[in-house]
């Protein structure tokens, strides 16, 4: 995955960030998830060398779904709206590389598969994800 952040602000950013994760086998979903999100930071860079800061922002979950059936190979493909948001630090190591940890929720709407009794109507799941990152500044 990746991420890009542009600040507007020495308190208010914007950030784009996109993650995949493959499938392993047949039957196991491969998944894109990305969003958007306002940042707004604490800088406490000067005295402590540490920022914290908190994200919002919509999202979106694509995932494929694959099974042999009766009838063949099948691949379902379905696109999620999302909501991610949550909080973090980032400790700065040098005045151009910092170290980011975040902790966020990916709060995703997912349709149920065809053939399950639900299908057609939509579930809301929460991924919590827990993220580390190099960060190189401009």
């Amino acid at each position: 995955g990746g991420r890009v952040t542009f600040n507007l602000h020495p308190i208010v950013g914007i950030e784009y960030q996109m993650a995949y994760f493959p499938g392993y086998g047949a039957g196991e979903d491969s998944k894109t998830q990305g969003s958007g999100h306002i940042k707004l930071t604490y800088r406490l860079e000067e005295n402590r060398r540490l920022n914290v800061f908190a994200i919002v922002g919509p999202g979106f979950l694509h995932e494929n779904f694959s099974y042999t059936g009766s009838i063949g190979h099948i691949v379902y493909r379905y696109r999620s709206v999302a909501v991610d948001y949550g909080v973090g630090l980032e400790i700065l190591a040098h005045r151009r590389f910092l170290v980011r940890m975040d902790i966020t929720d990916f709060y995703a709407g997912r349709k149920f598969l065809p053939f399950s009794p639900l299908a057609g109507s939509r579930s809301w799941d929460h991924h919590l994800d827990l993220k580390v990152a190099g960060m190189f500044r401009f």
